[in-house]
């Protein structure tokens, strides 16, 4: 019997079993504004681009859920048995702040972005970061995408912990890193540009 474990805006995720294996089997919920015909592609087509994000990132060993199977409208995962990095304390929150770094690094290398890299997406693993939720995710060599990732990060964390986190996104990275974090600084300004302006 599977239990509902969170509602979202475009999916419910629910814990249950496959073959005696515990699992999330996240489904896509039909949206009554849209044409059936329509809903049922864009559902169809985002479930099945999940799968792939999360396959891609497994092959390039980004600590991840492991798809097990995929329906029309429903992704069934590996559970992770660990904490929300949103839901521990700052101290335990900054201590794998490197190791989210790390794994976003590979993420990126891999030509993927997350788009909702955020303390609400990672799991704290024996004291390292797992990533879930691939549903804003795209395949994508754009520094804008990659640092959106790292920008959403930034807002999240402390000084003292974005710091530990971009150094080790950045050693992680190489000199693919500059690149990307001279288009965050780019983003930055443009978002106090629109600020200023609104304020006008």
């Amino acid at each position: 019997m599977s239990k509902l474990v969170a509602k979202g805006a475009e999916a419910d995720v629910y814990e249950g079993k496959l073959a005696g294996t515990r699992v999330m089997r996240k489904i896509r919920k039909s949206k009554a504004y849209r044409v059936k015909a329509l809903d049922e592609k864009i559902r169809l087509s985002r479930t099945r681009k999940e799968a792939r994000l999360l396959h891609s990132a497994k092959e390039a060993g980004v600590r991840c859920p492991l798809v097990l199977s995929v329906r029309r409208y429903e992704i069934a995962m590996s559970k992770l048995d660990g904490r929300l990095m949103m839901k521990v304390d700052a101290r335990t929150a900054e201590q794998v702040c490197a190791s989210a770094g790390t794994l976003l690094a590979t993420l990126h290398s891999a030509g993927i972005s997350h788009g909702d890299y955020t303390p609400a997406n990672i799991v704290i693993r024996k004291g390292e970061a797992w990533i879930i939720d691939f549903g804003l995710g795209e395949f994508t060599l754009d520094d804008e995408d990659f640092a959106t990732d790292i920008l959403l990060m930034k807002k999240s964390l402390s000084k003292r912990a974005y710091s530990k986190f971009k150094k080790a996104y950045c050693r992680s990275r190489g000199k693919r890193a500059g690149a990307t974090l001279e288009r965050l600084v780019e983003i930055e300004k443009r978002g106090r540009y629109v600020v200023r302006g609104a304020l006008a």
